[in-house]
């Protein structure tokens, strides 16, 4: 059943990436191109100026693939990507309570999705204004917002990834097929020097959620600070994060979340070749682990039935660990491995431990044209009557087209 599906994902993503791309080469034919390129993401690590460097790839640069707009300073760069993928997945469960009877269920889904993006970049001023908008389109007609943005180099509002968050996992299926999920939030540049950035935002504590009920009005948003500084190929990243729970009786507790991440560049095995390990714990904050999202690495998410007077007075930590290799401009080989341990105390027995390792191989015939294969590998043990012990394996393909 999933052999025919993946030639048939495949047409369409070359047939609508081909009929998304022609209008935007044709915009590009149509009007000039823009004299600059997009500016650095906010929140990026300064880096020190080689004017050799410079000069070096001002020899080489390619085009911009921006198009200046007419009777303004500003010029608008467009993105677009096609995803298309395929899931079969075997999952056992066992209940908590040693009872031998074991279900088993193996599914396939398949899922077809683009995103469309557009940035402005007003140049006017010496801190360039940005403004952008991505769009996440899916094969029933729904669209999700991935990001809509304004801001410069120093501050910026809107919805945006977490700046809670360091690595994302943008080369495994649990993300590449997700529909995003982002915060609204305001985030501002506290200082920055040659290799290092401090910054501060407020963020929407309801994106941090582990449950669907028992939460009352509204909460104070949640306080995130974060550090990033580099040194050579390595690069560590510090934030910590303060969020309010208020319960359907206006009760209210604190919690708070904290992550360490460090990441190595490996350029002798290939440019964008790395390892990262980082840790995470959470009190009263279980939503800083990453779970309970649709885009969560160990495909981990509480029940529903569990209030949020409950779930969101457990404590946790977690684990992962990432390694990339781009073999060549053609293949790169990929594999992380991450776990978490929960702890609900409110329930009996209330641990719970969940590890989930994948790995995948990348073929891309042309620029931005990729087949992926991945193949994964997960666990839960436990303590909770309500959450059953289980076991799942799955095997995905994706084939993607990027402008």
């Amino acid at each position: 059943m999933l052999g025919w599906r993946l030639p048939l994902l495949g047409l369409a993503a070359i047939s609508m990436s081909i009929s998304q791309a022609l209008p935007a080469w044709a915009l590009q034919r149509a009007l000039p191109a823009c004299p600059f390129g997009l500016p650095e993401d906010f929140g990026a690590i300064p880096q020190p100026q080689d004017p050799t460097s410079e000069e070096d790839s001002d020899e080489q640069e390619e085009p911009s693939p921006g198009i200046a707009l007419p009777n303004s300073s500003g010029c608008l760069f467009l993105s677009h990507e096609v995803i298309s993928g395929s899931e079969l997945k075997s999952v056992r469960t066992r209940n908590t309570d040693g009872d031998p009877g074991a279900l088993n269920v193996l599914s396939s889904t398949s899922q077809l999705g683009a995103t469309f993006g557009l940035t402005h970049v007003d140049g006017r001023l010496e801190d360039p204004l940005v403004t952008a908008l991505s769009i996440r389109a899916g094969p029933d007609g729904q669209a999700s917002l991935n990001q809509v943005s304004i801001g410069n180099s120093r501050f910026t509002a809107g919805m945006d990834s977490s700046r809670f968050d360091s690595w994302g996992g943008d080369e495994f299926s649990f993300r590449s097929l997700a529909p995003a999920q982002s915060p609204a939030q305001a985030a501002a540049v506290l200082g920055k020097g040659e290799r290092w950035i401090a910054l501060v935002s407020l963020e929407d504590p309801s994106f941090r959620r582990v449950t669907v009920s028992g939460y009352g009005g509204s909460n104070q948003p949640d306080l995130v600070a974060r550090w990033a500084g580099q040194l050579g190929p390595a690069t560590l990243v510090l934030a910590g994060a303060s969020h309010q729970t208020t319960l359907a009786d206006n009760s209210r507790f604190q919690g708070y979340a904290g992550i360490a991440s460090l990441k190595y560049d490996l350029e002798a095995l290939g440019n964008g070749s790395y390892v990262l390990v980082q840790g995470t714990v959470a009190h009263k904050a279980l939503g800083y682990l990453g779970i309970n999202t649709t885009s969560n690495a160990l495909s981990l998410n509480l029940p529903g039935v569990l209030s949020a007077a409950v779930a969101e007075q457990g404590r946790g930590l977690s684990g992962a660990a990432v390694a990339v290799w781009e073999v060549s401009d053609r293949w790169r080989l990929a594999a992380y491995s991450t776990a978490a341990r929960l702890n609900v105390p409110i329930l009996s027995g209330g641990d719970l431990t969940s590890w989930r390792s994948a790995a995948n191989v990348k073929w891309s015939p042309a620029k931005g044209f990729d087949f992926i294969l991945e193949g994964g590998l997960g666990r839960t043990l436990s303590g909770i009557s309500i959450i059953p012990s289980s076991t799942t394996k799955s095997m995905v393909m994706t084939v993607s087209k990027s402008l």
